[in-house]
């Protein structure tokens, strides 16, 4: 009896080993699975962030020329007000500078293709949005520094809307 059980017992034991050696075969190859499986989402997420960010960029190299002379302008335009409004010391309904006085410092101090045409368009503009008032012959601020500098960047959003109707 006990050879009959010692040999039952063997075979248990060899059929435990041989199940157990199985087992570490089966975690290895399920390991090896999984880091397969996780480096691969990990590179696809990747290949996903890259393709944003290069759609992103080619979408600009597409609309910078577009963008390039309205940010120019608005640029321009807040160095002017900035200017005219002497950094915020003046306040509402105060006289601002001649067109002539203003001519010459655009010519003398900038580099602008056609200062003429600049100026007017300029002057035109901040009296549409009503930052520049006129009062007879003389040019006077009809808002605060701070609310021509808001005007200025919401006019840019007005100024992309109006280009595309072209």
């Amino acid at each position: 009896i006990d050879n009959e059980l010692n040999g039952e017992i063997r075979k248990l034991q060899t059929k435990q080993e041989s199940e157990q050696a199985e087992n570490e075969d089966n975690d290895i190859s399920n390991i090896l699975l999984f880091l397969i499986i996780s480096t691969s989402i990990e590179f696809i997420i990747i290949l996903g962030i890259y393709f944003d960010k290069y759609y992103d960029y080619n979408v600009y190299l597409t609309n910078i020329a577009e963008m390039e002379t309205t940010h120019k302008k608005r640029d321009r335009y807040r160095i002017l007000i900035k200017f005219i409004f002497k950094e915020g010391m003046l306040g509402q309904d105060q006289k601002i500078l001649g067109k002539t006085k203003l001519l010459a410092l655009i010519k003398e101090k900038s580099s602008i293709p056609n200062p003429n045409k600049f100026l007017d368009n300029f002057l035109n503009d901040m009296e549409y949005l009503g930052i520049i008032k006129l009062n007879g012959t003389r040019r006077l601020t009809a808002v605060t520094y701070q609310d021509a500098l808001e005007k200025i960047d919401k006019f840019d959003d007005t100024l992309r809307l109006l280009e595309k109707l072209n």
